[in-house]
């Protein structure tokens, strides 16, 4: 490793920090926003943290998949998660440099997002359930 390498290595360190970050700070913002939204209805609503408590509940849940199912449904939750994390990773939020400065234009965060959508829908479609098969065709309208 020389010292050239160094530059490069240190942006993607900050750029996997910043993807963790990202993905830890996000249960809370929804939360402070549930938490404004609850007292503009004057109404209490539920607390900051319980985006974190639900996710650990559901965590700790048994996988349930369709009888039909096929290997896409069970890969999806990864793809989906791998493809915001990439997002996540790309854009500078925390930093000023981004590891993808080079190929992490708009339009490339574009067709990421529509990425996104297609596999969402496609995990849809290989339930083998006409319902879910008419959620996924809604989510591509």
């Amino acid at each position: 490793m020389s010292i050239q390498d160094t530059p490069t290595l240190m942006t993607g360190l900050f750029a996997v920090v910043q993807a963790i970050f990202l993905l830890l700070l996000t249960p809370l913002f929804t939360g402070i926003s549930r938490q404004i939204r609850a007292k503009m209805h004057s109404r209490q609503g539920p607390g900051i943290m319980q985006d974190y408590r639900d996710i650990t509940k559901l965590l700790k849940r048994q996988s349930v998949a369709p009888r039909d199912s096929g290997f896409i449904f069970r890969v999806m939750p990864y793809v989906l998660l791998s493809s915001m994390l990439l997002l996540a990773m790309a854009l500078p939020v925390v930093t000023t440099t981004s590891l993808f400065s080079g190929a992490g234009d708009l339009i490339i965060i574009l067709y990421i997002f529509a990425l996104f959508r297609f596999f969402f829908s496609l995990s849809g479609l290989d339930t083998g359930s006409p319902f879910a098969g008419i959620g996924a065709s809604r989510e591509l309208t």
